[in-house]
Formats: C-alpha cells, sequence, structure tokens
C-alpha cells in the first residue's frame, strides 16, 4: 500500500530556523493534497499559536495540535478529538514544578496561557531571537494560570515547564521535572524540546496516537502514514508511522529511530520526504 497520510511537525521540520517555510516544502505539500494525499501539521503547538501563514499556507484539510492533545478539520477548525490532563493532575503538577523553579505555561481550549508577571521572562528563554518572538506573541498572559485551571474541568492539553539556560543551550535543572513527574506516570507522558521547554501531555497525548487515531476516523490504516519530524516529541509518530523520517538536523535519538533521513528543514527536506516517499508512488 502507498502512503494516504503524511503528518509533518512544524518547527524545524516543515519550517526553517526563521520559521519560515521553504519553497520546495509548500510546493510538494500542494502537490500531494491535490492528489488526495491527507497532509497535515503535527505541532507541539496549541491551535491559537499556529499562524495563519502555515495553516493557509496550502489547503490542509486536518491538524494535530499541543503534541498530540486536539485535532482539528480544517479550514473550519472544528474539533474532532482531545487527550487531557486530569484537572487534579495539572494543578498538583503545576505547583510542583513552580516549586521546582520553573515558570509553568498552560495549555487549553487551543490557548497557551502564562502568569503576566512572567510573560517577558519566559519568552526571553527562549534560544533564539524567532522563538523569543513566537513566545512573547503567542502566549496569552493572565493573572494566574490556576484560574485556567480551575476554568477548565474535564483538563488541560499540556503543561510547560522553563526556565534560565546553561551555554550549551540545555535547560538548567531539568532532573527535577523528571523528579517531579515520574510519580505521575500512569497519568502523564513527558517530553524534552530543547528549544523551549519541558512539555506535559495526558498519558496517551502523544503526536503518534493522534496520527494512528484520526487515520483511523479517516479509513486509513497505519500501513498507510508517514510521519517527518526532528525532536522528542517527534519519536512516538516516528516510531509508529508506518515510515517514520527524520530531517538531517533532527536530535540524535531522532535520527536513530527514523526509517529514511532526507535533507535538513531549511534544506527542503519535507519536500523530498514527500517526493520520494509519496509522490513517486502514485
Amino acid at each position: 500500500m502507498g502512503i494516504r497520510l503524511v503528518g509533518i511537525d512544524l518547527d524545524d521540520t516543515f519550517l526553517d530556523k526563521e520559521k519560515k517555510i521553504p519553497e520546495e516544502n509548500l510546493r510538494a505539500v500542494e502537490e500531494a493534497l491535490a492528489l488526495g494525499i491527507e497532509v497535515m501539521p503535527v505541532t507541539g503547538r496549541p491551535l491559537n499559536s499556529i499562524p495563519g501563514y502555515i495553516l493557509g499556507c496550502a489547503p490542509f484539510r486536518h491538524c494535530i495540535a499541543c503534541g498530540g492533545a486536539a485535532a482539528y478539520s480544517l479550514p473550519g477548525r472544528e474539533l474532532l478529538f482531545e487527550e487531557l490532563i486530569e484537572q487534579r493532575v495539572a494543578r498538583e503538577l503545576a505547583g510542583k514544578l513552580e516549586e521546582a523553579g520553573f515558570i509553568v505555561n498552560v495549555y487549553a481550549g487551543g490557548i497557551g496561557y502564562v502568569n503576566i508577571s512572567e510573560h517577558k521572562i519566559a519568552a526571553s528563554y527562549g534560544r533564539s531571537p524567532a522563538i523569543r518572538e513566537y513566545l512573547l506573541n503567542y502566549r496569552t498572559p493572565v493573572p494566574d494560570i490556576y484560574d485556567v485551571i480551575e476554568e477548565n474541568p474535564a483538563g488541560v492539553e499540556k503543561l510547560t515547564a522553563s526556565g534560565p539556560r546553561d551555554e550549551a543551550g540545555r535547560l538548567i535543572g531539568a532532573e527535577k521535572v523528571l523528579a517531579v513527574t515520574e510519580p505521575y506516570g500512569e497519568y502523564v507522558s513527558v517530553f524534552y524540546s530543547p528549544e523551549i521547554s519541558i512539555e506535559v501531555n495526558g498519558k496517551y497525548a502523544t503526536k503518534g496516537n493522534a496520527i494512528l487515531r484520526l487515520a483511523e476516523m479517516l479509513g486509513i490504516a497505519p500501513e498507510e502514514t508517514m510521519a517527518i519530524g526532528d525532536s522528542a516529541n517527534d519519536l512516538d509518530m516516528i516510531r509508529k508511522a508506518a515510515l517514520g523520517v527524520a530531517v538531517s538536523n533532527a536530535s540524535p535519538d531522532v535520527l536513530k529511530e527514523a526509517d529514511a533521513v532526507v535533507s535538513s528543514a531549511s534544506e527542503g527536506g519535507v519536500a523530498e520526504a514527500v517526493r520520494r516517499f509519496v509522490l513517486t508512488e502514485l
């Protein structure tokens, strides 16, 4: 069977380091969509933090957001399914992460929230000007993130923990997050994103699970899926898709797990993967 569904990570995969879309990536994705292939963004960003220039760059029909916590149909942004962190767990973990010295962001209803008193500080921890601008512009400052948790009795999509970095760009005290989250292993999954933060999702809210669930809804077999990514929160979909592809700028773990490696994000790796493994098979 050929590939009928392609899940593509955004940052440092579909987008280059400047958060721009290489022209060759866009052209290949448009060609695949025109032929009926389900090509979709699969991102750790909440829905409202995906700029219009990304969702509107091609006629995408679906999108997976917040690391697999929510899936939407496009362009109407109708919620198809979600996998949340229980309210109690989110409340407790947010408190313990703050006690450990981290700034906590809460994601709910497709929006990322941060305490207004920490908004600019949290943004300053981004590793590049593009990331710092993204964090400043796409986080909603609120008086108290715990109000967001209380306003969502069904649970929240994700928590992130951010803080200062060492000279190599690693989050200082990252091991504290693992110590805090370990007792909650039956409720959450944890991913380290060196570019921004540590991400805490619901136990089954992973990119891989979301791709397979959406594929089933669309009548697409697991054997007809492909995923393209670069970082820790992409590992699950790299493993679970029938064909897992890493861009060459991916982390060592992703490069090791991938079935194939293509050019870097800036060099049009997504276009290479789509043309090599999808379009040439039609």
